[in-house]
């Protein structure tokens, strides 16, 4: 029955976006984009064939798509880059954090294909080891872990069960465990991943291939731009200054000393910041401050609002790649008109 309700929504959101995209709201929200000079920063994460219901990736005949749509509608650069671009098309980056490996295997050939580069914000322990941090870990686990080994689970103060084997159901489950583990100081969490650790342990399970320093640094020499995505990947708006300082030293000197690269570019891992981390940046010579909030940027600015980019059709991409989830209200009469060729009320 979940699933079954789960394929009904998908299906919903599909033709949706298909009568947008018919209607011509794409066009609709670019226009606005080019009138507004605004910058896109889409933020993406993995391009993988491989499904994951708690943090599904985009599947490379997707990100082709995307890649085919902007390539004639949009100026596609890297932050460096806005400042030399001369083109009249609006300008757009594509923006990746964590550093996976798959950037190299799916994304990479395909953005070469359009003479296009990139960012990629890594993570600084990922870098060393190869190996996922532990929330990465944990979808890793949570996607292959039998309920009955999930059911198993006992942590202070988090009441959520596994409801049922669906994708709605575990996705559920999951997006409370990741908010439970995710918004909490480290020394607050520390005994929880203990737990979950020991779990872990008891279950053979594939886990995500992370860049290492020379395929980020062959990452670089192709041209991409490589940020911070912090040196541990913790939520930093419920740490203290004092910890944002010590991992973000961390994170300079790996860039200095192992990857021989300037850090001018910071994304905040899980979209946590406080203001006060915007000066201690740009004190330390951080050009780009990215952040996680749904809405346009400017050629000008030191900090960057982004789209986090997902899909799960051609014309979702179309609508997600000029700022759809900001700019809903521009396409009321985009709606209007696709509604009406089906002859429905609006």
């Amino acid at each position: 029955m979940a699933l079954t309700l789960t394929r009904g929504r998908t299906q919903l959101a599909r033709i949706y976006f298909r009568l947008l995209d018919a209607a011509g709201a794409s066009a609709v929200l670019l226009r606005d984009v080019r009138a507004s000079e605004r910058l896109v920063v889409l933020n993406l994460h993995q391009i993988s064939p491989v499904p994951n219901p708690y943090w599904s990736p985009l599947h490379p005949t997707l990100f082709a798509e995307l890649l085919s749509f902007i390539a004639p509608r949009f100026e596609v650069t890297t932050f460096a880059g806005l400042a030399t671009r001369e083109g009249r098309k609006p300008p757009l980056v594509l923006s990746f954090d964590d550093g996976y490996h798959d950037f190299l295997e799916h994304a990479a050939p395909l953005l070469d294909r359009h003479g296009m580069r990139a960012n990629q914000n890594v993570i600084g322990a990922c870098a060393l080891s190869g190996q996922p941090t532990t929330i990465l870990l944990l979808s890793d686990f949570l996607r292959a872990a039998p309920r009955s080994l999930l059911h198993e689970l006992r942590l202070p103060g988090f009441a959520a069960r596994l409801a049922g084997d669906g994708d709605e159901e575990r996705m559920r489950f999951g997006l409370a465990l990741f908010a439970h583990m995710k918004m909490r100081p480290r020394s607050e969490t520390a005994p929880d991943w203990e737990t979950l650790e020991r779990l872990f342990a008891r279950l053979d399970f594939a886990r995500s291939r992370m860049m290492t320093i020379e395929e980020i640094r062959e990452a670089a020499r192709a041209g991409h731009e490589i940020g911070s995505h912090s040196f541990e990947h913790d939520s930093m708006a419920v740490e203290s200054d004092d910890f944002f300082v010590r991992d973000f030293a961390r994170a300079e000197e790996l860039f200095r000393d192992r990857l021989a690269l300037p850090l001018t570019i910071y994304a905040f891992p899980n979209g946590s910041w406080r203001p006060a981390h915007l000066d201690l940046l740009a004190a330390r010579g951080v050009a780009h401050t990215l952040l996680v909030d749904e809405g346009y940027s400017a050629i000008g600015n030191r900090v960057h609002s982004r789209f986090n980019h997902y899909s799960r059709s051609p014309a979702e991409t179309h609508l997600r790649a000029c700022g759809y989830s900001s700019a809903r209200g521009l396409l009321r009469s985009a709606w209007t008109s696709a509604t009406s060729m089906l002859g429905a009320r609006p």
